[in-house]
């Protein structure tokens, strides 16, 4: 039997705590509104959920962002998918190596 070592361990409950965190304030800010007829996504929220995707998966975490988009296109839900795509463009902000032609510094 293989042992983890204690390090491992903490490691592991930490991600998970990240992944939970980041499910968290997504599933707030898609149902915080729920029945309205428009979806009010803050920047901000879009924004930490985006930092919290790259802080658990680095460079891969536009991959994750895009795949629980379609996930959600597939299950039919069009306000989760538009929530999602705007988090995608926040992590390609985010992970750009040089910013946009003509975009300022806030």
């Amino acid at each position: 039997m293989r042992t983890v070592s204690r390090a491992n361990h903490d490691l592991a409950l930490a991600g998970l705590g990240l992944g939970i965190a980041v499910l968290a304030v997504v599933w707030v800010v898609v149902h915080r509104d729920f029945g309205a007829r428009r979806l009010m996504v803050d920047d901000l929220d879009i924004y930490r959920s985006a930092n919290e995707l790259i802080n658990q998966h680095g460079d891969e975490a536009l991959v994750h962002a895009a795949m629980r988009a379609d996930e959600l296109a597939a299950d039919g839900d069009m306000n989760g998918r538009a929530v999602w795509l705007r988090i995608v463009k926040a992590v390609e902000e985010f992970l750009a190596k040089e910013r946009p032609e003509g975009e300022k510094v806030h």
